[in-house]
This record gives structure tokens, sequence and C-alpha cells, in this order.
């Protein structure tokens, strides 16, 4: 066969396709993204935010960050709790989980039975009450006039029994998601995907660090000056110490003047 510059850019072309080819029909490796566990201010944001119910603007304010800092954070965080595996950190696995949870409802339907005949004991029977109704004349606001006196027997073991009542629910609610099927485990991150949230963790890494440092320069300037404060303080009381003794000499040298004069 005869080797032409149109021969060669056939066989270029189909050797460009064959590539092509094969780097399609090969999967492309997902990217892993670098290790991350939230530290003791993620920790702390986290449960003043989920827990504690104060708002993001609030938390915000109180690290002297931004909004969309803290923000970032709870997405960060709630992202590391759903991708984590099992056992990881110290958590249970659903065996784990489910055997526990099984245990802590036995002994808090213990409790519960036991509340129940305590509370039983103690309110049985019925308690005595009184309501009395009383008018006041215009003229004499001082003056009481007793109108009327009802008396009524009141029963308070239903009140307490609806609380109980509630409380088993609730044990027996969290003993059926302690049962229920595993959720499906998330799907990882695309590489555009990790390269955004490492972009924000930098960013959000960044502010905190910085509001940190402000907080710290912030507390070194309150100490220095609050030993600014003391030492002049201490400089006032020594110059006050001081002048009394100038006084006092002052006045024991007058006396001692006096008392040559009257001598004289």
């Amino acid at each position: 066969m005869i080797d032409t510059p149109a021969t060669q850019s056939c066989f270029a072309e189909q050797n460009d396709a064959a590539l092509a080819a094969q780097d399609a029909a090969t999967p492309a490796k997902p990217r892993s993204r670098r290790p991350w566990s939230p530290d003791h201010e993620a920790w702390l944001i986290f449960e003043q935010v989920k827990m504690q119910g104060h708002s993001q603007s609030w938390v915000a304010n109180q690290r002297q960050v931004s909004q969309a800092t803290v923000s970032r954070i709870i997405q960060r965080f709630e992202r590391w709790q759903a991708h984590a595996r099992q056992r990881e950190g110290g958590r249970l696995d659903r065996s784990e989980r489910l055997r526990a949870q099984r245990w802590l409802t036995f002994e808090r339907n213990e409790l519960i039975l036991a509340s129940c005949l305590r509370i039983a004991n103690e309110m049985e029977g019925f308690i005595d009450v009184s309501k009395d109704t009383i008018t006041r004349p215009l003229g004499n606001p001082k003056q009481e006039n007793e109108v009327r006196t009802e008396h009524s027997v009141l029963d308070r073991s239903g009140v307490a029994a609806r609380f109980l009542r509630l409380a088993f629910r609730i044990n027996a609610e969290q003993l059926r998601l302690a049962e229920l099927d595993e959720p499906p485990p998330a799907e990882e991150l695309s590489a555009e995907e990790l390269a955004e949230e490492e972009r924000l963790d930098t960013a959000a890494d960044q502010e905190l660090r910085e509001a940190e440092r402000l907080r710290e320069e912030e507390s070194a300037e309150w100490v220095a000056e609050m030993r600014r404060r003391q030492q002049e303080q201490l400089e006032r009381n020594a110059e006050i110490r001081r002048l009394q003794e100038i006084e006092e000499a002052e006045r024991q040298a007058l006396a001692e003047e006096l008392e040559q004069r009257q001598q004289a």
C-alpha cells in the first residue's frame, strides 16, 4: 500500500476516534474529597442553631461572622453526617442501635410504670376546693362583702395520666423509628460539586479564623486596658498617700510652731 498524505490523515482520524471511544468507555475516577470532621466551633454552632433554636443571624452576631458563613457551616455539618459511615466516630450501626433502643425502651417503660404507680398512690382520692365571691362597693373599695362560697371536689389523677400516656406513645415511636430499614446511602458528589464545596469551606474557615483573631485581639486589648487602669489606680493611690503624708507633716510642723509660740 502506498503511504500517501491522505492515507496518513485517515489513519490519524481513526486512531483519534478509537482513543476517544476508549476514554468514553473508561469510567471517570471519582474525585476524593479531603477529609473533614467538625471541630468544637462547628459543633457549637450546630448545637445553637439546630438544638437550642437560635437563629443563624443571632449566632453570626455572637461569633462576629456573617450569616452566610453560619449557614455554610450548618450545611457542611449536615453533609458530613449524611456521608458518614457506620461506626465512624463512635456511631452505632443499625444492629447496635436497635438493640440499644430496645433496651432503653424497656427501661423507660419500667420507669413509666413505676411513676404511674407512685403518682396513682399519691393522687388517689379527691381533694376539696372552695371558691369565694367577694364584692366591693364603689363608695368604699376597702370594704369587702362576701356574696357566696362554692365548694367542689377536684380529681387530680386525670392530668398526670394524660402526660404519662403521651410519654409512653413517644417511647413507642422511638422504638418504631429504630426498627425501620436503614435509608440508602447518599450519592457521591461530582468533581464540580467537590470543587465548590472546597471553595466554600476555605472561605468559611478563613472567616472563622479571622473572627477568632479579632476576638483574641479584642481580648488582649481589654486585658491591656484593665492593666492600664489598675496601674493608674495604683499611681493615684500612691499620689494620694504621698499628699496625705505631706499634709500630715505640714500639720505637725504647724502644731509644733504654735506650741513654740505659746511657750515663748
